[in-house]
């Protein structure tokens, strides 16, 4: 049996925030040596699962997701090409199940996994040649035919492979893109980002450039070609790249991982295909990011992964104006990519990171709702709890005529909601909870709420 132990008094408050529940994620172990995670629901039913292509063992990683922030115990396991280090998914032959594509950097080559709707792949594998070294992959429409294409930044080659697909899971013979302006460096692209930046309706490229370290724009005529027309030096070694409304108006802009140049470089869009840099944000040897608004606050937010075993994820708040601010430290392994969503359905942005943890593991971070802007207060409508201590269950009491109970874990989990219409109504009685923090929210007249915090032991 549970003890219960009050430990805070009454607070009066009316904000919620947000930020993630522990600095320590939930692992689950994949294969070796993840690159990269992404997150679509592969089964159709209607939660989120994870993708992560293992470099070290030709694997493509599936955990299949529960709708409550956990996963399937052991993932499925694909063998694709030698070396993946990207993996995208999206419908290839139009059944309306999504698939699987893979760079496979030592290959030269992608693999396409058919799915089937149930959350497994085709063992048959389809392969494609690309260029020389392919270290990431992106899809969508790039001619305007409807069908999902693929486009790969190939680091050996200085260009981007363009894979036009058919609709039946097959694509054509690639065509080869320059990614940079710097031949005799080589430009060597590692990662890429398909958005129309320009307003014209056509799909444009955006890369990074390790070896020349510059972003460059690629813009697209809408029916499969691209050309180069703005290109911007970040420095430092550029590896990932992101993009969202960081300003807030209304233009997409980029965000940079440059690990040698221990900073994020942030490159506000105009609307027409160019850019202007913004004040850079300091971050030791990013490896990759992901945006959101993660506290709620109406402004886009980043977080950055790290290829070092001692420096933890970042959570950078953003301030609206393309500018960020350091705001939370979160612990995990080397860190190679992350992606956000919403695992458990609590409408908070969750994180899922690829990280070299246990040779490879995937790592959940809950988003979680946290009391806020607290102000002690008391009143005759105060709930009281008894017995304190307990022997595993207890009672609240509530001296008011109209209410509304809710407990809640630290992750915004729900385990007891009751609407009371008088005091007639009598006690309420909680049993047999498991271990962990609580909140025990009154909601009264005025929309005001009370709250208490509890400790299972």
């Amino acid at each position: 049996m549970k003890n219960f132990t009050l430990i805070f008094s009454i607070f009066l408050t009316n904000i919620i925030a947000a930020q993630f529940c522990s600095n320590f994620g939930w692992n689950y172990n994949v294969d070796d040596s993840p690159r990269q995670i992404i997150s679509e629901d592969f089964n159709k039913d209607g939660y989120k699962d994870l993708a992560l292509p293992n470099q070290g063992s030709n694997m493509i990683s599936v955990l299949l997701g529960t709708g409550t922030g956990s996963f399937s115990t052991y993932p499925a396991n694909y063998t694709v090409g030698l070396a993946p280090c990207s993996v995208v998914a999206a419908d290839f032959n139009d059944d309306g199940n999504l698939d699987l594509a893979s760079a496979n950097n030592f290959h030269s080559n992608v693999s396409v996994l058919l799915g089937n709707g149930t959350g497994s792949f085709t063992s048959i594998i389809q392969t494609f040649t690309v260029g020389y070294s392919p270290v990431h992959i992106i899809s969508s429409d790039l001619n305007g035919d409807s069908k999902t294409d693929l486009a790969v930044a190939t680091a050996g080659q200085n260009s981007i492979s363009i894979l036009f697909g058919t609709g039946t899971g097959s694509f054509t013979p690639a065509i080869n893109v320059l990614a940079g302006t710097n031949f005799t460096a080589g430009g060597g692209p590692t990662a890429i980002i398909c958005l129309d930046f320009n307003g014209d309706s056509n799909m444009d490229l955006a890369v990074c450039n390790q070896t020349s370290q510059d972003v460059n724009i690629l813009s697209g005529d809408g029916i499969g070609n691209f050309s180069i027309t703005a290109s911007y030096t970040v420095g430092g070694t550029p590896n990932w790249l992101c993009t969202n409304d960081f300003n807030e108006d209304g233009k997409a802009d980029l965000a940079i991982a440059t690990y040698q140049g221990n900073k994020i470089a942030v490159l506000l869009g105009d609307g027409t295909g160019h850019f202007s840099a913004a004040p850079d944000v300091p971050r030791h040897i990013p490896s990759c990011l992901t945006t959101a608004d993660f506290d709620q606050d109406g402004h886009i937010d980043l977080v950055s992964a790290n290829y070092s075993d001692w420096v933890p994820l970042m959570v950078f708040k953003g301030r609206g104006d393309g500018t960020f601010i350091e705001k939370d430290t979160l612990y995990v392994n080397t860190a190679m990519g992350v992606v956000a969503e919403d695992f458990n359905g609590d409408s908070l942005v969750d994180l899922a990171v690829a990280s070299y943890d246990n040779d490879g593991s995937a790592s959940i971070f809950l988003g979680c709702r946290l009391i806020t802007g607290l102000n002690e207060q008391s009143g005759e409508q105060n709930p009281s709890i008894y017995p304190n201590p307990n022997n595993g269950s207890f009672s609240v009491r509530v001296d008011a005529e109209k209410y509304r109970l809710c407990l809640t874990d630290i992750a915004g989990s729900v385990f007891y909601e009751k609407s009371v219409g008088s005091k007639s109504e009598g006690d309420l009685h909680i049993n047999d909870l498991p271990r962990g923090i609580y909140f025990l929210s009154l909601r009264i007249q005025g929309n005001k709420s009370l709250v208490k915090k509890l400790i299972v032991e």
